[in-house]
C-alpha cells in the first residue's frame, strides 16, 4: 500500500504543510504504522508549463527527509503529484530487483504523469496482452503495467474516464482467461479473488488532473494515521484557488471530502475548485 498526494493550484504554492508540517503529513504517514512503513522509494513531479519535472529515489522517504524537502520546495507547479512507496511484489522477485529508481513512481509518457496505490495481482499476464505497449515497460512493477494498460486504452478511447473503465474491463478479461492454478496463487497471496487489490490512480497531462478511486472494498483496514477513513478511500479539500487530493487526510482541520468507490474526480488547472465527479 502506497500513499498518494496531488495539488492543483491556479497560482504556484508550496506543499510543505501537507508534506511535513501537518500532524498527519505525508512524512508522518510514512512511519505512522511500524508494520506498514512507506519505505520503498518516493517521487515528486510538477508541471513546469512545458513538461514535467520529476525527482525520484529508491530510498526510504523518512531516511531522506532533506532530499525530499528540497524536492518539495522545487515542486511549485500548477499541478504536483507525489508518491511514497510500500512495494507490492506479485511477481515474487528478489528485493534487490524490486527496489530501485526504475520502479519508483511517478511513471510518465509524453504529457502524462501517473501514480498508483494498490496491486495488480497478475502483472505478467496483463503485460503479455499489451501488444506494442509491452516494450515500453522498463521495470518490474505491477503499477507500471497498469500505467501502460491505461495509456493503451487512452489511445483507443480518446479520453480519461472511458480509458479507466476499459482498463478495469481488460483486467477482468485477462483474469477470466487464466487457469485455476494461476488465479488460486494470486488469491492466496492477496486474499482476494481478483486481478487487482486497489486501483487508486492519479494522472495528469499538465492541463487537467484526474483521480480514480476504485477498490471494491479490498481492505477493511483504516488509514495509517488513525481515524475512521478506510485505507483506500481517497479524499480532497478545496482551497481558495487550489485543491489537494490525497490517499489520506494530512490534518484534521476540516474541509475534507471523500470520493466514493468507482468514481473519477477531474480538475482543471485554471479553475481547480471546479471539480467534476464521474461514475465508472
Amino acid at each position: 500500500m502506497c500513499r498518494l498526494l496531488a495539488a492543483v493550484s491556479a497560482r504556484p504554492r508550496d506543499l510543505l504543510h501537507e508534506f511535513f508540517d501537518g500532524r498527519y503529513s505525508f512524512m508522518a504517514q510514512s512511519i505512522a504504522d511500524p508494520k506498514r512503513k512507506q519505505g520503498d522509494g518516493w517521487g515528486l513531479g510538477h508541471w513546469t508549463g512545458g513538461g514535467w519535472k520529476v525527482i525520484k529515489s529508491s530510498g526510504a522517504v523518512y531516511d531522506e527527509k532533506d532530499a525530499f524537502r528540497k524536492a518539495a520546495k522545487i515542486a511549485r507547479g500548477s499541478i504536483v503529484l507525489a508518491h511514497i512507496r510500500n512495494a507490492s511484489n506479485p511477481c515474487n522477485v528478489p528485493r534487490s530487483k524490486l527496489i530501485n529508481v526504475k520502479n519508483s513512481q511517478p511513471f510518465g509518457s509524453g504529457r502524462y504523469l501517473f501514480i498508483h496505490n494498490g496491486v495488480v495481482t497478475i502483472p505478467r499476464e496483463v503485460a503479455a496482452k499489451l501488444g506494442p505497449f509491452r516494450k515500453r515497460i522498463r521495470g518490474i512493477n505491477d503499477s507500471e503495467v497498469l500505467f501502460w494498460l491505461f495509456m493503451r486504452n487512452l489511445k483507443r478511447e480518446g479520453s480519461i474516464v472511458p480509458a479507466f473503465s476499459r482498463s478495469v474491463e481488460d483486467l477482468w478479461t485477462v483474469w477470466d482467461s487464466l487457469g485455476d492454478a494461476v488465479r488460486a496463487k494470486a488469491t492466496k497471496q492477496y486474499g482476494r479473488a481478483a486481478p487487482y487489490y486497489g486501483l487508486n490512480c492519479f494522472i495528469s497531462d499538465g492541463k487537467e488532473f484526474h483521480a480514480f478511486c476504485k477498490h471494491d472494498g479490498a481492505s477493511k483496514k483504516f488509514a495509517l494515521c488513525g481515524g475512521k477513513q478506510p485505507v483506500f478511500q481517497l479524499c480532497y479539500r478545496k482551497g481558495k484557488d487550489s485543491m489537494v487530493v490525497a490517499s489520506e487526510m494530512t490534518d484534521r482541520s476540516g474541509g475534507w471530502e471523500f470520493l466514493d468507490d468507482r468514481t473519477v474526480l477531474s480538475v482543471g488547472a485554471r479553475k481547480p475548485r471546479d471539480a467534476t465527479i464521474s461514475d465508472i
